[in-house]
């Protein structure tokens, strides 16, 4: 996992391995990154570029992050599923 710093006043979309992540301008975001796009955010200069062990956000899951990626919302694929566990489509 790395994080990444914006050392300018505009923010910007990287794309993570799990997908797209919106870095605040002056701000801070963490995600994987492929090694490629790595090399590519240290060598723009605008961008610091930190390996991190574990997160620095808090272990609690978010009560509206349904499939468990870290993110609000989603929901979880076959067996595991709300509607294989019997619930029913609203109507």
């Amino acid at each position: 996992m790395h994080e990444i710093t914006n050392l300018t006043n505009s923010p910007y979309d990287l794309e993570g391995m799990k997908g797209g992540i919106r870095l605040p301008a002056m701000g801070k975001a963490e995600g994987e990154f492929t090694p490629e796009n790595l090399a590519a955010l240290e060598a723009i200069g605008i961008f610091k570029v930190q390996k991190v062990e574990s997160s620095s956000r808090t272990k609690e899951q978010d009560p509206l992050d349904h499939d468990g990626d870290g993110f609000r919302g989603g929901s979880l694929k076959g067996a595991e599923s709300t509607r294989s566990k019997g619930a029913s489509r609203r109507r």
